[in-house]
């Protein structure tokens, strides 16, 4: 981000960029991740693909002298929201957006928060079995569970503890109260990744220029 090699955009509500977003940190340098949201109501507006297209592009071309091929990075919550609003980017014309595609998006699969991590799972396996409290296979000649087992999340996701606390934890909120955005055990930016963040606000990469639309929050 420092070095120009990516324009990184933030693409989650005006409130979770205010309690944490991504920065990079060179020095006494601090260059922090854009916030143009995806599609949400901002005030009393809807968000389109439009706004989002010519908010970044305003961004890029406008403020950063960057042309369509210039790299942008895209980042959300956990993943999803950042793989729409790439697309709109990489193909707006898809959206009736008569604006140059840019060609180099990129997501952050995890997100900032990120997701759980898991282990391999197969629902064969003494520990998958023993998560569903079952000791061994049933039935004869069965090579698995019974049916109204099956379906059993625990049969199918192994989490990892990757904090090493003997527990999964939970999001918690650290920033603003409604905004749960730590947990030590998913794999975002914010929390297994250890990457930089910051609550601070900067008009220069607010949405709009304007740290007014943000709403306050108090730390719980």
């Amino acid at each position: 981000m420092n070095s120009g090699d990516s324009v990184l955009i933030d693409v989650r509500r005006l409130r979770e960029y205010r309690a944490g977003h991504p920065y990079a940190v060179d020095g006494p340098v601090q260059t922090h991740a854009y916030n143009v949201p995806f599609q949400h109501k901002i005030a009393s507006n809807d968000q389109t693909p439009a706004d989002l297209y010519w908010g970044v592009h305003d961004i890029v071309i406008n403020q950063l002298g960057g042309d369509p091929a210039t790299p942008v990075t895209t980042l959300c919550r956990t993943g999803f929201r950042s793989v729409l609003a790439g697309n709109i980017l990489a193909n707006p014309a898809a959206y009736g957006i008569a604006g140059p595609a840019f060609t180099n998006v990129r997501n952050i699969w995890e997100g900032f928060i990120g997701r759980y991590k898991e282990a391999n799972v197969d629902p064969l396996e003494t520990d998958s079995l023993h998560a569903v409290g079952q000791t061994s296979l049933v039935g004869t000649d069965m090579k698995g569970v019974v049916a109204s087992l099956f379906a059993h999340e625990a049969l199918h996701h192994m989490y990892l503890d990757l904090n090493n606390n003997d527990a999964l934890d939970s999001d918690t909120a650290d920033v603003c109260a409604d905004t749960r955005d730590m947990n030590p055990d998913k794999d975002g930016w914010r929390n297994y990744q250890q990457l930089p963040w910051s609550n601070v606000l900067l008009a220069q990469y607010a949405y709009q220029g304007d740290t007014s639309q943000y709403p306050t929050c108090t730390a719980p």
